[in-house]
């Protein structure tokens, strides 16, 4: 019997070799250990969708600021040389802070029209005081509370990810600027997408939280996915 060593996904073609050795890689195992909590959380420990909303918010600020670290490391070339660090990573900051700002708009937007969120004449005043606030000092900047370490672990994720593989795998070797310019909003569009979409989904037809559940995992498949693809690609 002939065996299978190279199947195409998305028209591009994966070798289940490297695929299945990505396993075994420090930064992927942090990576589903950092997917692993809030998949208990929405089944065992009652947390609520607003935990999952802002616990992968949080992930799209940590993958722009390492991207900005990586374009700092990243090695020119003629088609992007490395004196237009100067003007292009100063463009991606800004350019990155208004789509951040929209992915936050879209997760108040979720928590306010389910009323996840309190909001009255005071608007965005009422949510930080009366919601958002709370809910950070209590949950999300509490050490005794599951979350803190939630957030932690994907800090850890991306940070073990750029120093294995865009470091130490000479990944900055063959990225380049303008690469890096677009290497972000693929996967942020993607993921986030997908959990904002599922919750205002599972908010609107009150399905049990084991929906947003699966989303997670279908999120943490593809975050695998687009890692092994980057890695393969570029790294050695």
């Amino acid at each position: 019997m002939k065996t299978i060593t190279k199947i195409k996904i998305f028209k591009k073609e994966i070798d289940l070799e490297g695929l299945q050795g990505e396993l075994h890689k420090v930064d992927v195992a942090i990576l589903i250990l950092a997917h692993i909590p809030p998949i208990f959380g929405l089944t065992l420990l009652g947390w609520k969708v607003i935990d999952v909303l802002f616990l992968f918010g949080f992930e799209v600020v940590v993958v722009g600021f390492f991207n900005i670290i990586k374009l700092l490391w990243v090695r020119g070339t003629k088609r992007s040389p490395v004196y237009l660090k100067i003007v292009m990573i100063p463009f991606f900051i800004i350019h990155f802070i208004i789509f951040l700002g929209v992915c936050y708009i879209g997760i108040i937007a979720v928590l306010t029209i389910y009323k996840q969120v309190i909001l009255d004449s005071n608007g965005l005043t009422a949510i930080w005081q009366y919601s958002l606030k709370p809910y950070l000092l209590n949950n999300v900047l509490s050490v005794s509370n599951l979350l803190f370490y939630n957030y932690l672990l994907i800090l850890i994720s991306h940070a073990t990810a750029f120093s294995q593989n865009f470091l130490k795998g000479e990944e900055n070797i063959k990225m380049t600027i303008d690469s890096l310019m677009r290497a972000p909003y693929w996967q942020i569009f993607i993921t986030q997408v997908w959990i904002v979409g599922g919750a205002a989904f599972i908010l609107e037809q009150q399905w049990p939280l084991g929906w947003l559940t699966l989303s997670v995992i279908i999120k943490l498949s593809i975050d695998f996915y687009l890692r092994y693809l980057e890695h393969y690609k570029y790294g050695i």
